[in-house]
């Protein structure tokens, strides 16, 4: 037998059946909105997967890389969960007929589902609402993590694209659990209506679902010129640059700096006297406030140097051995 398995209108009293036509309308609407947000996450969810197998063999070393494989992986869970389709068949229950009932009359229902089948689909709203829960606080570390990746340069354009990315899939998260807490409401109140042993079945029902504010977690745009600037304190106020101290009038005084090297002192005021080094030498001061006058430059009259007289002999010539017998 099926968990579903509707029971007769009937079954529940008259007094209570406006009850559940309003809860009827609640889950119409957050099956609505439900999956506007989920055609939103898997939008990105695609470009965050062409980013994923872009970047992959170059930055799978690195630390920022971890939060794209988790949010990679977290998208694709949130597809797979089909809270859309699972909120749907539990409305057609209602319904006598299971094709077009929707449509044709939303208004008249005539079944209820069984005890069973609404715990069933409570259980599967409340572990979809956890896997929201982790999606939003994943979505916020990793746009901490992807601002401080901006630091370095060199991969400016994917960071900013997967900041972007991020920051779109965290703006539909408060949605979405929104959507599954109204959800878990109007079947927690169908419930109530048609259980006859509530004791029993509150065992088996999960706690009220966790939501995950703003304020518990860091917001990514509040959070991006924090990181980016440091410690420093923000302001609305325009920058106007910072003050630079200056020297009193009343302190402007005159001091005298001896030259060993001149016999006049020379007087140089104490502003300038105050910012130079004290293992500066004296003489380096005075040459910075008075440079040397050049020096004249004496034009001396050069002479041409006189060729050296050549120092070769004259060689005599050799006698050989007809000269000797001759007596040449």
């Amino acid at each position: 037998m099926d968990a579903f398995s509707p029971t007769p209108r009937s079954s529940i009293d008259s007094q209570n059946h406006a009850t559940v036509s309003d809860s009827l309308k609640s889950l119409k609407a957050a099956s609505r909105q439900i999956g506007d947000l989920i055609a939103l996450v898997e939008c990105e969810a695609l470009a965050l997967q062409r980013l994923y197998y872009k970047g992959k063999n170059q930055h799978r070393i690195s630390l920022f890389w971890r939060h794209v494989v988790e949010l990679k992986r977290i998208c694709k869970r949130l597809s797979t969960t089909n809270a859309k389709y699972l909120v749907d068949a539990f409305r057609q229950k209602f319904y006598e007929q299971e094709t077009n009932a929707l449509k044709a009359a939303p208004s008249a229902w005539n079944h209820v589902p069984s005890v069973e089948g609404v715990i069933l689909f409570i259980q599967r709203i409340h572990s979809i609402h956890e896997l929201v829960v982790k999606a939003t606080r994943a979505t916020r570390t990793a746009y901490i993590s992807f601002v401080q990746q901006c630091q370095n340069t060199a991969f400016l354009a994917l960071t900013m694209t997967l900041m972007s990315t991020v920051s779109r899939i965290d703006a539909a998260m408060p949605e979405y659990q929104a959507s599954l807490e109204l959800t878990w409401s109007a079947a927690r109140q169908i419930l109530g209506l048609i259980d006859k042993t509530p004791m029993q079945t509150r065992r088996r029902i999960p706690k009220a679902l966790t939501h995950v504010s703003l304020n518990e977690e860091s917001e990514p745009h509040t959070n991006t010129f924090s990181l980016l600037e440091g410690p420093h304190t923000q302001s609305d106020e325009e920058d106007l640059g910072s003050s630079v101290p200056q020297l009193s009038p009343a302190s402007r005084t005159l001091t005298t700096v001896s030259i060993p090297t001149q016999s006049t002192p020379t007087i140089v005021p104490q502003s300038e006297y105050l910012f130079m080094s004290e293992e500066q030498p004296t003489t380096t001061l005075y040459n910075h406030l008075h440079p040397p006058a050049p020096r004249p430059v004496i034009h001396v009259a050069t002479q041409k140097a006189k060729p050296k007289p050549s120092s070769t002999k004259v060689k005599k010539p050799k006698k050989n051995e007809i000269d000797d017998i001759f007596g040449f």
